[in-house]
């Protein structure tokens, strides 16, 4: 449902005394259509609230406006890695691994293998460590 703000009459005009423009908020199927807002498309809308009318003259100002600049900071880091695909996601969408291994993986469990058996036959390995192959 579209939200908008209309102006009042007079001295009667809420959005002027707040600071706000009149205008429409439109809700995310109008405004991006029928994209399935939930898929894992790449990149996005942001937005960085950045005012300019920031000020740095009292310490209180001072630290709004860098809370508000280290938002906007957090924020374009955020669009940036929503530019590449996520390999953690695509873990979680596909846990068990397809294909083989490449020969380096193969040879790293494969010497992780043999230290866990030197380790058990010496006695080490015998707490709660176990091999299954």
């Amino acid at each position: 449902v579209p939200i908008t703000f209309i102006p009042g009459d007079g001295g009667k005009d809420l959005l002027s005394r707040l600071g706000i423009p009149s205008g429409t908020i439109l809700p995310a199927d109008q405004l991006f259509g029928d994209a399935d807002l939930g898929s894992r498309e790449l990149g996005g809308t942001f937005a960085l609230d950045i005012d300019l009318d920031f000020d740095i003259l009292t310490q209180e100002s001072a630290l709004f406006t860098l809370g508000r600049i280290q938002d906007a900071v957090e924020t374009t880091q955020r669009a940036f890695r929503s530019l590449f695909p996520s390999p953690l996601a695509d873990l979680l969408d596909n846990p068990t691994p397809t294909g083989t291994a490449s020969p380096a993986t193969l040879a790293r469990i494969a010497n992780l293998t043999d230290g866990l058996v030197r380790l058990q036959a010496a006695g080490l390995g015998t707490g709660g460590l176990s091999l299954t192959l």
